[in-house]
C-alpha cells in the first residue's frame, strides 16, 4: 500500500517542480529586456538577474567563444534581448559584446 503512495507522490513533486521551472523559463523567453543590470548572483544552477528592476531566474550559455556569464557581467552593463526568444545579448562598458542563450533544465 506505501509503495504506490511514495510513487504517486514523487510523480506528483517532479510536475510540480518542472512546472515552476518552465514558469520562469517562460517569463523570461517572453519578456523584451533593454537595459543596464542592477545585480547578479549565482544560486544553485541559476543565475538570478535583475534588469531594470525586473528579476529573471536564468542558466545562461555562452555562444561563439563568449566567456562564462557570471565571471564577464558587471553591474552596469547592458542586456539585450528580443521578445520571444532565449538569446541575449551583454554589452559591456568598453563596447565588448557577447552572446547567450538560455537552457530551460
Amino acid at each position: 500500500m506505501r509503495k504506490p503512495f511514495y510513487f504517486i507522490f514523487m510523480i506528483a513533486l517532479c510536475m510540480v517542480l518542472f512546472s515552476l521551472r518552465a514558469v520562469k523559463y517562460k517569463e523570461f523567453h517572453d519578456a523584451p529586456i533593454s537595459g543596464k543590470i542592477d545585480t547578479f548572483y549565482h544560486y544553485r544552477d541559476y543565475v538570478i538577474l535583475r534588469v531594470d528592476g525586473a528579476d529573471y531566474k536564468i542558466m545562461p550559455v555562452p555562444l561563439y567563444d563568449s566567456p562564462e556569464f557570471e565571471t564577464t557581467a558587471k553591474i552596469g552593463d547592458l542586456v539585450l534581448k528580443d521578445n520571444d526568444n532565449d538569446g541575449f545579448m551583454l554589452l559591456r562598458k568598453n563596447n565588448e559584446a557577447f552572446e547567450y542563450t538560455v537552457k530551460m533544465f
